[in-house]
């Protein structure tokens, strides 16, 4: 996303990655605040511009809250201004210029500390100015073997063939950027290549429309989570009056705020009664008084109560930490209500997709501070409808009662996240809604090992669910986590690890999470509550210091063990996916409930074919795949490069990692 201006048939290549840090502030608003650099309103990655143009940067103040400070003045300085330049100062914006070939930074400086935007400047090539292998070494390996290339070195990669057939690689390109916004547009193209065997699903197609479901869950966790973050420091959750009483009797009346559709919970209130159904150790359960006839009992609601106070309370405090208690009751809410049902995500024309219920962090504030709160620790729930009314969606009691029991698991995971922000470690921000979202599917996980006895890092496979009783397990508590990554598997350079809150995002991260916990090795309940207990970061932060290693490196070596893991080929163990052989399981679909026609492990692999040129989006944190083959006796010279519309192919900036797999 680059201001291109004046550029000239020299083609010049800028690139500039962000590092940053920062020190204590002088006037009081500054106390925690930090400088960052963005462009065109995102924050910095990696971008590229050509010899002559010209790139605006702006140096943003944040506050310990994340919000810009205006009206703060940024000095601005390159090392080397003979490779690239600062060179008109406005404020807090800059315009840098590409000189020459080489690399400088651009340092931006405030008070509260610096950003630096490093530069690197390489000549770009036109199609009939790509290098050949002429005189240049060919890649040996050896099948399973995995070679690592990065910029440069990627024009051309040289590799052979067989001396009597074939040679057949795989590509994985990993963007390993800080954002999912840092995306680029892949060239990849070679020279003697035949037709390849078939990859897992070269025939899958971009599926990209949010669903419901993902609309409404991205709305509350992240368009309401920015409205409401500036309440997280502002001491507005520390000082209240429980509006319920603190110890509820079975058969009261409560009322509870059920809106959503404000910009921030906490206007234009929603009132719904409840009746107090069931009182546990750890859960108030509450029915609405309102909803359909035919649904749950007594002793339904007495069976989640229980559930909860056996299962799913133990299994998330022991992994992520117990929730705040800030009404004093020592329980949690769980209202079972047909607001949920009543939701657009769940009406009759949207049959394909569920809302099992939400947590909402606006109940966790004051009233004082939040006047649609209900101020207290709780979560709601979907309820059955097994006769609806005209314009009311069928929901089958069976139905819903075998998906309450994970979404319990999900929401807390939820509850226990924010409260302790809020509450306990009084953090400056949420944790990012990926990050969240990722360790909610990672506690379902957890549940389907308590609930089946199995355990990770088995490499499960079909015959591990011979009996009922395990593939009722996996049908609760963790199918809907392969399916989600089915999803991100079909078109991974169209999704990112990192980015919005979408079921396939949701499936790569919990998978990650998932690689993560298995390489790290030891007590992963030690990871997941360094992730969660007492932190005060968010998003990649958080994971570099719960890992103490650098999470995109990792998320590299993920995208190439999603290819590798289980196919025959490899021996190296940070390629692996310890915990499930996917290559086994998603081929048994009708036997697991998966919906994964295809009946194959549903990886999309495209192919690079002679005088083809292959152009492919690829977000920061995704990955993409292609498959090539090299005559038998001949090398082909591979070209990995940046596609920019009328302009020459660039090399990739270093974040980008192309693993080189042979896999004949």
């Amino acid at each position: 996303m680059a201001f291109l201006r004046d550029s000239t048939s020299s083609a010049l290549l800028l690139t500039l990655l962000v590092v940053g840090g920062c020190r204590d502030g002088i006037r009081p608003e500054l106390v925690g605040a930090r400088l960052q650099i963005y462009s065109e309103g995102v924050l910095y990655d990696e971008q590229t511009i050509l010899h002559a143009a010209t790139l605006q940067l702006t140096g943003n103040v944040l506050d310990a809250r994340g919000e810009i400070l205006e009206g703060e003045t940024v000095e601005w300085r390159s090392d080397k201004p003979e490779v690239a330049s600062a060179d008109v100062e406005v404020g807090k914006t800059v315009v840098v210029s590409a000189k020459g070939p080489g690399t400088t930074r651009i340092i931006a400086r405030h008070a509260v500390g610096e950003d630096t935007a490093i530069v690197n400047v390489a000549a770009g090539l036109s199609q009939n100015e790509l290098p050949t292998c002429d005189g240049r070494p060919a890649q040996n390996l050896a099948r399973g073997e995995v070679a690592v290339f990065t910029g440069a070195e990627l024009l051309p990669l040289c590799l052979p063939g067989g001396v009597a057939e074939q040679g057949e690689y795989t590509l994985a390109l990993i963007n390993a950027g800080e954002t999912a916004a840092s995306q680029l547009r892949v060239l990849v193209q070679g020279t003697q290549v035949v037709t390849p065997s078939p990859g897992p699903n070269p025939e899958l197609r971009p599926m990209l429309r949010l669903n419901p479901q993902e609309r409404f869950h991205s709305r509350l966790r992240e368009e309401v989570n920015q409205r409401l973050e500036p309440l997280l420091t502002s001491g507005a959750g520390s000082l209240r009056a429980p509006t319920i009483a603190p110890q509820a009797a079975v058969g009261q009346t409560l009322s509870f705020n059920t809106e959503t559709t404000s910009e921030d919970g906490c206007t234009h209130p929603s009132l719904r009664s409840g009746q107090v159904r069931y009182i546990s150790q750890r859960a108030i359960v509450v029915a609405d008084v309102g909803n359909p006839a035919g649904g749950y009992t007594d002793a339904d609601y007495k069976s989640f109560g229980e559930f909860f106070d056996s299962q799913v309370w133990p299994l998330v405090t022991e992994n992520f930490g117990e929730p705040s208690d800030s009404d004093g009751n020592g329980k949690v809410f769980i209202f079972f209500t047909r607001a949920v049902n009543d939701l657009p995500g769940n009406s009759p024309v949207n049959s394909g997709s569920v809302i099992g219920g939400f947590f909402f962090n606006r109940d966790l504030f004051a009233k004082s501070s939040c006047a649609g709160s209900n101020a207290a620790e709780m979560f709601y729930m979907l309820v059955p409808n097994p006769e609806p009314a005209s314009g009311e969606r069928r929901f089958a009691k069976a139905d819903v009662e075998r998906s309450t029991r994970s979404v319990l698991v999900h929401e807390f995971q939820h509850l226990v996240n924010d409260s302790r922000r809020l509450h306990v470690t009084k953090a400056p921000v949420w944790e990012e809604t990926w990050l969240n979202e990722g360790l909610s599917h990672i506690a379902e996980e957890l549940m389907f090992y308590r609930d089946s006895g199995l355990a990770p890092r088995s490499n499960l496979r079909r015959d591990a669910f011979a009996n009922l009783a395990d593939r009722e397990s996996f049908r609760q508590f963790q199918l809907d986590n392969l399916e989600r990554l089915a999803l991100f598997l079909q078109n991974p350079e169209y999704f990112s690890l990192i980015g919005n809150d979408v079921l396939a995002t949701r499936g790569a991260t919990w998978s990650f999470l998932r690689y993560a916990a298995d390489r790290r090795g030891g007590n992963e309940k030690d990871l997941w509550g360094k992730l969660v207990r007492d932190v005060k970061s968010s998003g990649l932060t958080n994971l570099r210091e719960a890992l103490r290693v650098s999470p995109l490196e990792w998320i590299s070596d993920w995208g190439v063990a999603l290819y590798l893991d289980d196919a025959g080929v490899n021996t190296d163990s940070r390629y692996t996916l310890a915990s499930w052989n996917f290559r086994d399981l998603y081929p048994a679909a009708s036997s697991l409930w998966l919906s994964t026609h295809h009946q194959r492990y549903p990886l999309r692999v495209q192919s690079v074919t002679a005088g083809s040129p292959t152009a492919f989006p690829l977000q920061g944190s995704g990955v993409g795949y292609q498959k090539l083959a090299v005559a038998p006796g001949k090398t082909s010279a591979v070209h990995v490069a940046i596609a920019s519309p009328g302009s020459p192919l660039l090399p990739l900036p270093s974040r980008v990692k192309v693993a080189v797999i042979r896999t004949r």
